[in-house]
Formats: C-alpha cells, structure tokens, sequence
C-alpha cells in the first residue's frame, strides 16, 4: 500500500506530494505543484514553512515566506488513487489571503463548533499578529473565503501606523523569532480555549473561543481588556462580518508565564486530558501544564514584570493564567557531571523545535535543532499516562517511559520538524516524518535526504529509519532542496498504476 506525504521547503517555490510504500519503504514522487517546468520559470508562491491539512474541506492551507504576507490555499482530492496515468493534478491551487504579518502556523476551528452555514475557520499565527479566516464551498462550485479577525501581540496602535506608514512593526519572517508561533485549542468543560505561544515574552496567550451557543463564561478579573484590531475599516461590512463569524472570533483571557529566557516555540493539547504541552527554543525543554478550569488565579500571586520584545511584543497586562508547571524535560541527552568525555553539549547549542503526539496520545514526540551544521540535533520520545503526562522512570516494564532520545541524521537546519501516524496493520508502531533543511541536503556532489520516515516500536522503544528521499531531478528550480514541514495526507491502496518514476527512496538506509 501507499501513504501520501505532503512537504515544502524553506528553499524551493512548490510543493511535493510524495508516496511511501509499505511495507518496502520506497519513497516516489507523485506531484509537484507547480510542475518543474513551471519553477524553473519562477513560478510558485515561495518558500512554504509550514503546512495543514482539513480533511473535511479537503484543503490543505500553507504559509510562506514570500512578499508580501499571505496564506495559500490548495485543493486536494484525496481520491488520487483511482485516477488513471494521465491524471488531473490533485493538488490546485485555489487562493492568497492576504495577511498584514508572515505568519508561521495555521490550526482549525473544532469540528463540533461550526455553525450549521457551512463556514469554518482557520487561526494562523506569526510575529506581531494572529488572523482568523472563515471560508466554505467546495470543490464543484468552488470556494469563498473572509477575513474574520486580527490579534495583536504588539500595541495595536503601532499596527495601524505601520499600515499608513508611521511607524516600523517588523512583519518579515524575523519576526517570527520573537513573535507569536503557534495555535493550539483544548475543550475544557463546554468551552473552547486557544493556546499561543510568543517567544520574546516568555508566554503563552490564551484565549476563549466563542461559539455559537456558549454557556456563561466564568467571570474572570482582568487588568485591562486587550484591544482587538478590527479586520475590516467600513462599519457596515464589520457589522456584517459580526453577524456571520462573531461566534468564533478570539477573546483574550489571560497569560501562562513560562520559565525566563524560554521562548515557548510550539504547543500541543492532549486530546481527552486537560494537558498542556510546550517546546522551549531558547532552553530547550519540553513543558507540561496542567490546565485543568480551576478557580481563577489569584491577582495577588506573583506575576512577572511586563515584557516587551524587540519587535514590541507585550502581554497586555492580562492576568496569570491558573495553569501550573507539572514537569520539565530536556530535549536532549544532557551529560552526567561524571562524564568528563560527553559530548551533548548545553541547550545554548541547540534550537528547540516541534512537537507531535501519537494517534493513541500514549506517546509525545520532540525535536530539537543543532545550533550549527556540525551540531546534530535529536528526537525524543515520551510515555504518557492516562492522565496524560509524562511517566517516571520503571512506572511500568511493557511500555518505552520517561525520555528516549535518536539522533537526527544532521543538525536539522531550520526544520527537524515532525508529525506521527499510526502504521497500518502493525501493531504498536508508529510512523514519523522527519523533515531536514541542514546545508548537507542541498550539496550538489552528494546531498544528504530532506526528508526522513521513521519507524517507532513503541513496545521496544527503537527508532529505524525506515525510507528517505533525495530528490533528483535535473531541473534545479523544481528541486525539493531541503524539507521544512511535511505531513501526512491520506492512504492509497497498491494499485497506484502510475507509481513509476521513483526517485531514490531509502537513499542512506543503510549508512544511516
């Protein structure tokens, strides 16, 4: 059978669509959006840094580092599989939003919260703001897409000077370094959170969703209501906008302080368990937050002085989130004192990166990225309990516990990103896509892979990288050049009939 990847790059225009075969572990290219001609001529739409697929729309949403900001949307027919050699592109690309920040995330708004008119939502992040668009329709009649909202995570004030030109707000993909990079949402009760972390602050912004038929929030005490930047200038067409999309629309609630010179990266949720989890850039560890609706913070806690980012980040002086630190992890091998010879090194020489759960959630995946090219970078593996956080050492004999760690292959470059899904028909292994941008993967006289697909057995706790991909091709514009983010779109039967013209898959299997 075939499993299809999608993967970008932070130094080629398009997009890949890749087929792994299983259980032989060979990798095939099956489409580039644009095609190879089309690149070398400069067609694309930039660097894509990060990608997410709704399932139910069958869109796949991306970012990109290209100018001016935006946010491209593709159509992908998943029924792939049975067209014949000769086939229709499945991938098309169908619209640019534009956005006022380089944004390096988008997640969707729960399935069980969208209203009966068919629109749905997607939250993408990066730098200074945080915008939300609602788009329905299909791929028949094709698709409608507004902008909903814009957060601020510097004073919105300084955004609308920057867009008449008054004042300087840095919305390049350096800002994403210090600005927001990450959404994430958790049910708690019968409401909706958002989870979003901010680098120069040493915070995590969380937010309620509103929903179509909420029950009364809890009241909580705040400093002072953030200011939300209106996304649309006429009042009419606000009103308008109000009325259709007020429902899902980001109310600040308060701010989860991480520990100083942190710089919270990513975030995920436990999908059952009111469980938070953070990957720091800046120290390197892995956090998990108990987030469970508690009683309210106490106003008379302590709360760190406000923190302002280089590019203006600020809290808002929200209040403190009632969240507390349950453990820190590191996310790499760190050296025993008695080890005069190790050589892991300190978290000042690696870039804390992603984070992914296992289709079950028994199992946390991480990485993290050497601070240089001759630094490799690592991936480590948690067990977690029923109440979703991670176990402690020998808390059970039959299942991997507490930290694990592989090394990747390179230092990761801008990536080492991943994201896990389940081996069909194999019983207790997963499968991780581990995607590489080191300067190896784009040497010309022997590049190393840009994307690697691994095998977890989670009752032994190995790691075995099961394919990888150079991508060959002549033409160097059409080139997968490293891999930024790649992710796992659909399963394909194998009867693919037009599955020839692989390009080397297992490249390094054995030398690795």
């Amino acid at each position: 059978m075939y499993l299809l990847i999608l993967t970008g790059s932070f130094a080629s225009l398009g997009l890949v669509l890749l087929g792994l075969r299983l259980p032989e572990g060979d990798l095939v290219v099956l489409e580039r959006v644009p095609g190879a001609e089309q690149a070398e001529a400069g067609e694309g739409w930039g660097p894509h840094q990060y990608l997410r697929w709704d399932a139910s729309a069958g869109l796949v949403w991306a970012t990109t580092w290209a100018d001016p900001p935006a946010l491209h949307v593709f159509s992908f027919d998943s029924s792939i599989a049975t067209k014949p050699a000769n086939h229709e592109p499945s991938l098309e690309h169908i619209a640019a939003l534009p956005i006022f920040a380089t944004s390096s995330y988008v997640s969707f708004a729960p399935e069980d919260t969208l209203p009966e008119n068919d629109w749905r939502y997607a939250y993408s992040m990066g730098g200074p703001t945080g915008e939300v668009h609602a788009y329905r329709g299909n791929a028949k009649d094709g698709w409608e897409f507004e902008k909903v909202q814009e957060t601020p995570f510097v004073d919105p004030a300084r955004i609308e000077a920057a867009r008449n030109g008054t004042a300087e707000v840095d919305r390049t993909r350096k800002a994403l370094r210090t600005g927001s990079h990450a959404i994430e949402f958790q049910r708690l009760g019968d409401s909706w959170r958002a989870y979003v972390p901010v680098l120069a602050t040493d915070a995590i912004h969380i937010y309620d969703l509103e929903q179509p038929s909420p029950k009364p929030p809890k009241k909580t005490a705040r400093k002072r209501q953030i200011p939300i930047a209106p996304p649309i200038e006429d009042e009419s067409e606000q009103a308008q906008a109000d009325g259709k999309h007020g429902s899902h629309r980001l109310q600040p609630r308060s701010v989860l302080h991480t520990p100083p010179h942190s710089g919270p990266r990513h975030v995920k949720t436990h999908p059952k368990k009111p469980v938070l989890y953070v990957v720091t850039e800046h120290d390197n560890r892995l956090l998990v937050y108990d987030i469970a609706d508690k009683e309210d913070a106490d106003e008379s806690t302590d709360v760190p002085d406000e923190k302002q980012g280089p590019n203006g980040e600020t809290t808002f002086g929200l209040p403190k989130s009632n969240a507390y630190l349950v453990g820190s992890y590191s996310l790499f091998p760190e050296c025993k004192k008695s080890d005069q010879d190790c050589t892991y090194g300190v978290a000042s020489d690696y870039r804390g990166d992603t984070l992914a759960l296992s289709p079950d959630a028994r199992y946390l995946y991480t990485t993290t990225r050497g601070g240089n090219a001759g630094r490799t970078g690592w991936l480590g593996v948690w067990a977690l309990g029923g109440d979703g956080f991670v176990m402690a050492d020998g808390s059970t004999a039959d299942i991997l516990v507490h930290g694990r760690y592989w090394e990747t292959p390179t230092s990761g470059g801008k990536a080492n990103a991943i994201e896990a899904r389940a081996y069909p028909g194999e019983e207790g292994k997963v499968l991780v896509v581990l995607t590489d941008d080191d300067e190896k993967t784009r040497d010309i006289d022997g590049p190393f892979p840009s994307l690697y697909v691994l095998e977890h057995d989670t009752t032994t706790g190995a790691f075995n990288i099961l394919a990888s991909f150079i991508d060959l091709i002549e033409m160097h514009a059409g080139r997968l050049r490293g891999a930024s983010h790649a992710i796992w779109v659909d399963g394909i039967d194998d009867s693919y009939p037009w599955a020839g013209g692989a390009v080397k898959g297992k490249a390094l299997r054995d030398e690795l």
